[in-house]
């Protein structure tokens, strides 16, 4: 018989005092579904995306394995920016702070700043 609770934060735990990642004897339940089709436990590291952000959906189809945060991170924000803004696409003037395409944005010291923005930061900075 298989012990299975919702924690605070939403997520569908089940009772395996066993596996390597238990905690407390419980482990997430969609690790679980994506351990039993993959054949393998996950790394430690690995995170696991819920596509439709609802955490008890555990459907094989509504995960994705994420390498480590900072890929989950990247998925939720560019959901965000599709949800937001339609295109998943967008990225940042670095001096303006609004979202443009890349085509018009290009990419200095790993900053993304509009042509316009840039020509007059440096005016600013040339006068003080």
């Amino acid at each position: 018989m298989e012990s299975k609770y919702q924690d605070k934060n939403g997520y569908v735990r089940v009772r395996m005092p066993h596996h390597p990642y238990s905690n407390h004897g419980y482990v997430y339940e969609h690790r679980i579904i994506i351990e039993t089709i993959l054949g393998y436990y996950l790394p430690a590291k690995c995170v696991i995306h819920h596509v439709d952000v609802n955490r008890s959906n555990n459907a094989n189809y509504n995960l994705v394995v994420c390498e480590n945060r900072i890929y989950h991170r990247l998925l939720h924000h560019r959901a965000r920016l599709k949800r937001k803004y339609g295109n998943a696409n967008l990225m940042r003037c670095s001096i303006c702070k609004t979202y443009d395409i890349p085509d018009n944005l290009y990419i200095w010291k790993r900053k993304s700043r509009h042509a316009n923005c840039f020509s007059a930061y440096k005016r600013f900075l040339r006068k003080k």
